[in-house]
């Protein structure tokens, strides 16, 4: 089975991006592939708060 990723990545919650991305995952569906989306308008993404709780989870060398 063929597995279908998108990722809408519009922040225009119902827009063009996320109507074209909705129509070529059906399309893939009525296929058979097994399809998922992301659409980044429904997930709150914010900035770095630089808070360096990352640097003790980091490995000697990366």
């Amino acid at each position: 089975m063929v597995k279908f990723l998108a990722i809408s990545s519009s922040p225009v919650k119902k827009g063009n991006n996320e109507y074209l991305t909705s129509h070529m995952l059906e399309t893939a569906k009525h296929l058979g592939c097994d399809i998922q989306c992301f659409n980044l308008s429904e997930i709150k993404i914010e900035e770095c708060l630089h808070c360096n709780a990352c640097i003790g989870k980091q490995k000697p060398g990366k």
